[in-house]
């Protein structure tokens, strides 16, 4: 079964309640050749790689559906080895900052140091980063966007599609005090989103604020409480 199936099925029988581990073995002993070969586009690759972590998110929920609720929690839920994928064992921190964004301020703090000269990531991870993957990444948590399944023939609109659907649920404008608020996850990354310019311009592209308007920017409190997909 190709990968992207795998990671498809992840999610559908996850979250029946099924088992999972002939799939997890399956990703697991895949030739990184053969992977790199079915990811062979930046398409292919988001899409594989944010079923994958929204997957690994929902494994590590079903036996402790409260982990995300308390910092040190948290902190093993993204950073402890978890996943292996054609023979490498990942955490959610890495697909997130070394496949899907390669954020270079936590490769600064030697996060990943242990995965920097493997490889890996030159061969998987995503050529050119796209900030709207963060609006399909779904940790288990009340404030993060949606659980959907996504695919290669559809990925660019179905981002497209989650972006508008996060904005319009997460963002606020108040005119008159020349305001906005928005996901605590645009603090997060701001980096990523190319810091509060970055987030200025994509309000303004989605028209959540005017044209001319540059209001100041305030970050809604994440809800780390359990959410139901």
């Amino acid at each position: 079964m190709k990968a992207d199936l795998i990671a498809r099925d992840l999610i559908t029988n996850l979250k029946k309640g099924k088992e999972v581990e002939n799939l997890l073995q399956d990703l697991a002993s895949v030739d990184p050749s053969d992977l790199k070969m079915q990811l062979q586009n930046d398409q292919a690759r988001k899409a594989f790689w944010i079923n994958l972590y929204n997957a690994v998110s929902l494994f590590l929920l079903r036996d402790d559906p409260c982990i995300i609720t308390m910092h040190e929690g948290r902190r093993k839920f993204f950073r402890n080895k978890t996943i292996t994928i054609a023979g490498k064992t990942i955490n959610l921190d890495f697909i997130l900052h070394h496949i899907l964004q390669k954020s270079g301020k936590l490769r600064l703090r030697g996060l990943f140091s242990s995965f920097s000269d493997s490889g890996f990531e030159k061969m998987l991870g995503i050529e050119k980063p796209d900030p709207r993957v963060y609006f399909a990444l779904n940790c288990g948590a009340t404030s993060c966007p949606p659980l959907r399944v996504y695919e290669e023939e559809k990925i660019e609109k179905q981002l497209e599609l989650a972006t508008i659907s996060f904005l319009d649920s997460k963002t606020q404008y108040f005119p008159e005090e020349n305001i906005v608020t928005v996901s605590q996850i645009f603090n997060w990354y701001e980096e990523d989103f190319g810091k509060e310019k970055g987030v200025l311009e994509m309000l303004r592209k989605y028209e959540k604020i005017p044209g001319n308007a540059t209001p100041l920017i305030i970050y809604n409190v994440f809800n780390w409480n359990p959410s139901v997909n």
